[in-house]
């Protein structure tokens, strides 16, 4: 029996295994099916799959698995396309057939319009992301404008200093890029995909940050087939070669290619993580069609997690016509507790099982993938979540790096080597609890419970086809955000609507902050009184921007 057979066999099986609801019928019926084309469907053995991405980018099927990459700088992965009626009928189970590699895209970026606003005076954006009512376990997105892809504020500065800090005291910790022989065969390492990170976001901040990020350029653009890749000038201009920050009066030597100097890849990696407050994470396709954690700047990494993916927030209209699954709930599990080696090199699945993420594989794990196998190069996307941790420090030194405890949320899960991994957000529980007595915990003043939410981008590089994941987080006291009309009433509402396995996730019975924080909310929406809770008739999912109140756009608005 011929070797696609038994690929489409076990690549058949493996998605159905996933698949919710089928019958035994249906089942024999898709592997008859797919058997018979593998034999029967000679073009399988040479077709070439263009999957569209954005002016001209495809996914090229390889004849051989085993023959030599004519582009050492292409990607593997991704999905066999059939034609005709085939490819609405079978392309999300016969995903594994061949190998397939990324050929890059020689994408035009749009006009990316200057922010002159003072850093000083920009505020963090208020980002609220819960809601009045049921909570649903669900996948949805919104589209982002290219302008919005790095947002940064009057706190730039501080970040940059935990950062620097993270990654002197703990290297590798913080940033890792995997090379090609850390899985060998099965994914590509992040050296590639680092280096063009950094240059994407260099040539991004020099234009939407102009008063605050220059760049110096080569003189020319360095084209030359014998060598690693380096033209990352934007618009046809020469590389960037030097970025300098003037409001921290740093400057940053960019590695032009993945083989220039010592440590190129992760050089890269590190200025990447440096120049903006995000986390980082870089996002490969394997010959198995599934996405690896390969590279990533990982500082402030209490809930900076991959695991967060299912969460995406909100979504807009014209993703339906992209295949996107999306539905008119938006706050799903938010991210776990974990470090980067915790996590490095891990698929995307294995992520969120190893992190505990609720109901994963009943509701997330297909659309996830699919999600990720369809992100084109111009279509970027955005979403937030939330998050709740504890800051119990009763005396903070004046010459503390990370007070607030950004980095690493100690107070509420232990030292950050102690951390046994995996165990964050499993339900702390005592028998005495489950019989209705006491529970063994010591309660949290209210003072010390911390906001923590997220903005989280997913983008594909145009390059190497990696998709690239960034991580904002912002802190807010909770005794400040009770203040916000409105919000009191409706976080306690979205407390009370998390079910049992979500409220284990989100460690409800860790840290004593629960029971606390619930009768603080109510106390202030009564002290609000009706005014106060307007936002039971109007859209809870809202996001104060500069000031000035805007709606999320949503295909299924929050209910009311």
């Amino acid at each position: 029996m011929s070797q696609a057979f038994n690929d489409t066999i076990e690549s058949v099986s493996s998605r159905l295994q996933h698949s919710l609801g089928l019958s035994n019928v249906i089942t024999l019926l898709f592997l008859g099916l797919g058997a018979a084309i593998a034999i029967f469907y000679k073009p399988l053995q040479v077709v070439r799959s263009y999957v569209s991405t954005a002016n001209g980018g495809h996914k090229q099927v390889r004849n051989d698995a085993t023959e030599p990459d004519p582009n050492k700088h292409r990607q593997f992965g991704g999905e066999c396309a059939f034609s005709g009626k085939i490819t609405g009928l079978l392309s999300d189970l016969l995903i594994d057939v061949q190998i397939l590699e990324w050929n890059p895209v020689n994408f035009r970026y749009p006009a990316i319009e200057a922010c002159l606003e003072k850093l000083t005076e920009r505020k963090p954006i208020p980002y609220r992301p819960f809601r009045w009512g049921a909570y649903h376990v669900n996948m949805g997105i919104r589209n982002m404008p290219w302008n919005d892809w790095i947002e940064l504020d009057k706190d730039h500065g501080s970040y940059h200093r935990i950062k620097t800090h993270r990654v002197k005291t703990r290297g590798q910790a913080a940033v890792r890029v995997l090379s090609d022989q850390a899985n060998p065969g099965i994914v590509k390492g992040g050296a590639e995909a680092a280096v063009e990170l950094v240059h994407e976001l260099a040539e991004y901040l020099c234009r939407r940050y102009p008063s605050y990020f220059e760049a110096v350029r080569y003189p020319e653009r360095l084209i030359d087939p014998d060598r690693a890749f380096c033209d990352w000038g934007w618009k046809d201009l020469p590389a960037i070669r030097t970025v300098r920050i003037t409001s921290l009066n740093v400057s940053y030597d960019l590695p032009l290619s993945t083989d220039d100097g010592d440590r190129a890849p992760e050089r890269a990696m590190e200025i990447a993580g440096l120049m903006i407050q995000d986390d980082l994470a870089l996002m490969i396709e394997g010959v198995d069609g599934k996405y690896y954690f390969q590279a990533g700047s990982i500082c402030l990494p209490v809930s900076s997690s991959i695991a967060s993916l299912p969460a995406l927030v909100s979504s807009c209209n014209n993703l339906y016509r992209m295949g996107y699954f999306v539905t008119d709930s938006h706050i799903s599990p938010d991210p776990g507790f974990w470090r980067m080696n915790d996590k490095i090199g891990l698929r995307l699945d294995d992520i969120h099982i190893t992190g505990n993420v609720p109901q994963y594989k009943e509701r997330l794990d297909i659309s996830l993938e699919r999600f990720f196998r369809r992100l084109p190069v111009d279509k970027p996307v955005v979403r937030n979540n939330y998050f709740f941790q504890t800051n119990r420090q009763d005396e903070v030194k004046e010459d503390s790096v990370d007070p607030e405890e950004l980095a690493w949320a100690e107070s509420t899960v232990g030292p950050e080597d102690a951390y046994e991994h995996g165990t964050a957000f499993k339900m702390i529980q005592t028998e005495s609890k489950r019989n209705g007595t006491e529970q063994e915990t010591i309660a949290t003043k209210v003072e010390c419970i911390r906001f923590r939410s997220e903005r989280q981008t997913l983008r594909r590089l145009p390059r190497s086809g990696a998709v690239v994941f960034t991580i904002r987080t912002y802190l807010t006291p909770v005794s400040l955000l009770a203040r916000e009309k409105g919000v009191p009433g409706r976080m306690a509402s979205a407390l009370r609507s998390w079910p049992e396995d979500v409220g284990e996730y989100k460690g409800k019975y860790r840290g004593g902050w629960f029971e606390p924080l619930l009768k603080y909310l109510d106390e202030c929406e009564e002290v609000q009184g009706p005014s106060g809770a307007e936002g039971r008739t109007k859209l809870s999912c809202r996001v104060v921007e500069n000031d000035h109140l805007s709606e999320w756009k949503a295909v299924g608005r929050c209910k009311i």
